[in-house]
């Protein structure tokens, strides 16, 4: 995969999508870094790393979200 990881702060929504992103990262061989601090960890994910890049994903697809939810089980 080179230069590719996952950044992911506690604080985003929806919580419970969050908690996959570990397995699915880990099934294609991709480091995950996780920022906990309870004081608003995805306004300053970026100065974890010198990102050039920023790329946000929002699920909004109802099938998706429903395939996840089965999955969890």
């Amino acid at each position: 995969m080179g230069d590719t990881a996952v950044l992911v702060a506690a604080d985003c929504n929806p919580k419970w999508l969050t908690k996959h992103i570990p397995t699915l990262a880990s099934t294609r061989q991709v480091p995950v870094l996780c920022l906990k601090d309870n004081k608003e960890s995805s306004l300053r994910l970026g100065q974890v790393v010198d990102v050039r890049t920023a790329l946000a994903i929002g699920v909004k697809s109802t099938t998706l979200l429903t395939q996840l939810r089965r999955n969890q089980r």
